[in-house]
């Protein structure tokens, strides 16, 4: 995560263990972007290897772990 706000963020307690990280692999559960409709090269990737509908706008990451 690189917004510094999200970073302040309680982390959640994955379930069935899991990690926070700042790269997207096949293991990844969501990525938080500030534009998740967003049409940068690293989304579209992310989309491929993780699904349109795991991109999550900061909003909704709030309301999932705020």
């Amino acid at each position: 995560m690189r917004e510094g706000t999200l970073e302040e963020l309680p982390k959640p307690k994955p379930i069935g263990g899991g990690t926070i990280g700042t790269s997207v692999n096949k293991k990844t559960s969501y990525l938080v972007a500030k534009d998740p409709q967003g049409n940068s090269s690293k989304l579209k990737k992310a989309a491929d290897i993780i699904g349109q509908d795991r991109i999550i706008s900061i909003v909704e990451a709030r309301k999932l772990w705020g």
